[in-house]
């Protein structure tokens, strides 16, 4: 079967997490030490920042910031920061690609927070 697994959070949690999901896919948990999986390594490249952000035209939109160089809070991304999508369509084309089955988003606390 195949699928694909998206972790999201709104903690400081998910480089743990991603790094516990890690070493079980390399054979690091005590109960499985011969379960491989290079499907379900979690690399940075797969992890990212979910914000929500105002466009030019002031709708709001949900996009997807890259997790390199970022230290895990939930702080606001910074100006100048890389989008890598900024439209639903292009977010479920990232998380929807056949060749990755596993991702992890941070999501937007500070914007849940407020509007709750």
């Amino acid at each position: 079967r195949e699928f694909t697994v998206v972790l999201r959070t709104f903690g400081h949690d998910l480089a743990t997490v991603a790094d516990a999901i890690s070493a079980f896919a390399t054979g690091c948990h005590p109960d499985y030490p011969e379960y491989r999986n290079d499907g379900l390594v979690l690399t940075a490249d797969r992890l990212y920042r979910g914000r929500y952000g105002t466009n030019d035209d002031d709708t709001v939109t949900y996009k997807l910031y890259g997790w390199n160089n970022h230290d895990g809070s939930n702080a606001d991304v910074a100006e100048g920061e890389t989008v890598l999508a900024d439209t639903d369509e292009e977010v479920l084309s990232i998380i929807e690609c056949p060749q990755t089955a596993i991702y992890g988003i941070q999501d937007d606390y500070n914007h849940w927070y407020k509007h709750e």
